[in-house]
C-alpha cells in the first residue's frame, strides 16, 4: 500500500499521457499558431505593401513619357456675329480642331535638374458661311533643360529617405512577429500549467480514494474517527472543482490562439527543457546598434536634407533654362516642311528674398540643434537597450540557477511525501501534513515550468531587441 502511494505521487506534471493522440512540443505549437492565424502570411503581405509603396515612389522620380490626344472635336452652333455696319446677325459657325503630342521628362538626379522633350501636331478649322480658315502647326521637337543653380538633389535625398522608411517598416513588421511569438509562448506555458494542475489533481484524487478506503477500514476497527473520512471526501470534492476550473482556463487559452479541433485535450504538450543557447554578446550589441540607427535613419536623413538645402537656400529659386526645337505652321498641310523654323530660348530666373536671410540663419541653428537632439536620442537608446540586453542575459543565468534549486527542492519534497505517507499509516501525523506537502509539490512543479517560461520569454525579448531569430 505504501509503495502505491509513492508511485502515484511521483507522476509529475511533465509526464506524458499513454492515451495521447499527439506529442506537441513548443516549436510545433508556435508553428501551428502561426499557420492557423496566418501570422507569417500577413507579415509577408505587409512587406509586399511597403515594397509596392517604394516602387510607386520610385516610378515618380524615374523618366516619364506621356501622350496627349485632344479631339478631333467638332462644334456647330449659332453665334452672334457683329457686321461692319454695327448690326448683329446670328450665323451658323462651325469649328473643327484636334491635336496629339508626346512628352518625355527625364530627371537629372545627380545635379537636381531636368531634361524634357516634346513633340506636337495640331490642326484647326473655322467655317462661317462661305468663309473658311484653316491652320496646321507642328512642333517637330522641343528639347529643354532646367537647372537650379543650387544643384540641390531633391530626388536623390527623397530616394534615400524612402529606402530608409521601407527598411524601418520591415523592422516594425519583424517586431510584430516577435511579439506574436512571445504571446504564443506565454499561452503555451499557461496551457501546460493548466494541464499539469489537472493531471496532478487527478493523481491526488487517486491518492485520496486510496486513503478513504484505508480510513473506512480503520473506522470499522475503531482506530480512526469518521470526521477524517469526511475531511478526505471534502478535499476530493475540492480537487474535482479545481479540475473543472482548470479545464475552462485551458479551453480559453487554446481558443485565444487556435480554432476548434486543432488541438485535442488528449494531446500531450511537452514541457521543454532548459534552452541551451549560446549568446554572442558582441554580435547582439552590434545588431542592437544597427537596428536603432536604422529606425532613426529617416529622421537623420530629413535633418541632413534640410541642412544641405539650407546651405543652398539663397539660390533655391534661381535656375537656368535652355531650350531649342524646330516647329512649323501653315494653312496648307502640304507646305509644313517648307515653313520650318528653328526655335531657341535661354534665360536665368532668379528670386532672392532678402528678408529670408535672417530666417535662414535661424533655421540653420535649429537644424543643428535637431541633429544634436536626434544623435543624443540614438546614443541614449543604444545605451539603454544594451543595458536591457545584459539584464536579459543575466535573467537567463538567474532562471537556470533557479531551476537547479527547484529541482533539488523537488527531490526533497518527494522524499518528504514518502516519509509522511509512512507516518500517516502509523497514525503519527494528520492528513493536513500530507495535503500541505502535495500543495508544495504542485507549487514547486509550477515554479519549474514558470522558470522555463521566463527563460523563453527572455529570449523573445532579445529577439525583439535585435530583430534576430534565436530559436
Amino acid at each position: 500500500m505504501k509503495n502505491q502511494f509513492v508511485c502515484v505521487s511521483l507522476l509529475f506534471f511533465c509526464s506524458l499521457s499513454a492515451n495521447s493522440q499527439r506529442i506537441i512540443d513548443i516549436q510545433s505549437f508556435i508553428n501551428m499558431c502561426f499557420a492557423e492565424r496566418n501570422i507569417i502570411s500577413v507579415a509577408q503581405l505587409k512587406k509586399k505593401n511597403y515594397e509596392l509603396n517604394y516602387q510607386i515612389f520610385k516610378s515618380s522620380i524615374n523618366p516619364s513619357i506621356s501622350v496627349a490626344l485632344n479631339g478631333p472635336s467638332y462644334t456647330n452652333k449659332i453665334s452672334p456675329i457683329t457686321q461692319p455696319d454695327g448690326s448683329v446677325n446670328n450665323i451658323v459657325v462651325k469649328n473643327l480642331n484636334s491635336s496629339i503630342g508626346v512628352n518625355v521628362n527625364i530627371p537629372i538626379n545627380i545635379i537636381g535638374g531636368s531634361l524634357s522633350f516634346q513633340s506636337n501636331i495640331s490642326g484647326y478649322g473655322y467655317y462661317k458661311d462661305d468663309y473658311v480658315r484653316k491652320n496646321f502647326s507642328v512642333d517637330y521637337f522641343d528639347i529643354s533643360i532646367r537647372q537650379p543653380l543650387s544643384f540641390f538633389q531633391e530626388n536623390r535625398w527623397n530616394n534615400k529617405i524612402s529606402i530608409a522608411d521601407y527598411d524601418e517598416s520591415i523592422i516594425k513588421v519583424n517586431e510584430s512577429i516577435f511579439q506574436e511569438k512571445a504571446n504564443i509562448i506565454n499561452i503555451f506555458f499557461e496551457i501546460l500549467i493548466c494541464k499539469n494542475k489537472i493531471k496532478e489533481a487527478e493523481q491526488q484524487i487517486v491518492i485520496y480514494d486510496t486513503l478513504i478506503k484505508r480510513v473506512k477500514q480503520e473506522i470499522d476497527l475503531g482506530r480512526r474517527l469518521i470526521e477524517e473520512k469526511y475531511e478526505l471526501e471534502l478535499k476530493k470534492q475540492e480537487l474535482n472543482i479545481e479540475i473543472e476550473l482548470q479545464k475552462q482556463k485551458y479551453n480559453n487559452y487554446i481558443y485565444s490562439v487556435l480554432n476548434d479541433n486543432v488541438i485535442e485535450y488528449s494531446d500531450s504538450l511537452v514541457c521543454p527543457k532548459i534552452p541551451n543557447i549560446v549568446i554572442n554578446e558582441n554580435d547582439l550589441e552590434y545588431k542592437i546598434t544597427q537596428k536603432i540607427e536604422q529606425k532613426h535613419l529617416v529622421s537623420k536623413l530629413n535633418i541632413l536634407k534640410s541642412r544641405t538645402k539650407l546651405k543652398r537656400n539663397i539660390l533655391s529659386s534661381t535656375y537656368i533654362s535652355v531650350s531649342m526645337g524646330i516647329s512649323s505652321s501653315s494653312p496648307d498641310i502640304n507646305q509644313l516642311n517648307d515653313m520650318k523654323v528653328s526655335n531657341y530660348a535661354s534665360g536665368i530666373n532668379a528670386t532672392i528674398t532678402l528678408s529670408n536671410i535672417s530666417t535662414n540663419k535661424k533655421e540653420k541653428q535649429r537644424n543643428e540643434l535637431q541633429n544634436i537632439i536626434e544623435e543624443n536620442a540614438i546614443q541614449e537608446e543604444i545605451k539603454q537597450q544594451k543595458v536591457n540586453l545584459y539584464n536579459n542575459i543575466n535573467q537567463l543565468s538567474i532562471q537556470r540557477e533557479r531551476m537547479n534549486i527547484l529541482s533539488l527542492k523537488s527531490t526533497l519534497l518527494t522524499d518528504k511525501l514518502r516519509k509522511q505517507i509512512d507516518k500517516y499509516a502509523m497514525h503519527r501525523i494528520l492528513i493536513d501534513d500530507i495535503n500541505d506537502t502535495l500543495d508544495k509539490i504542485l507549487l514547486n512543479e509550477i515554479n519549474k515550468i514558470s522558470a522555463i517560461k521566463e527563460m523563453f520569454l527572455t529570449l523573445c525579448n532579445i529577439e525583439y531587441q535585435t530583430s534576430v531569430s534565436i530559436f
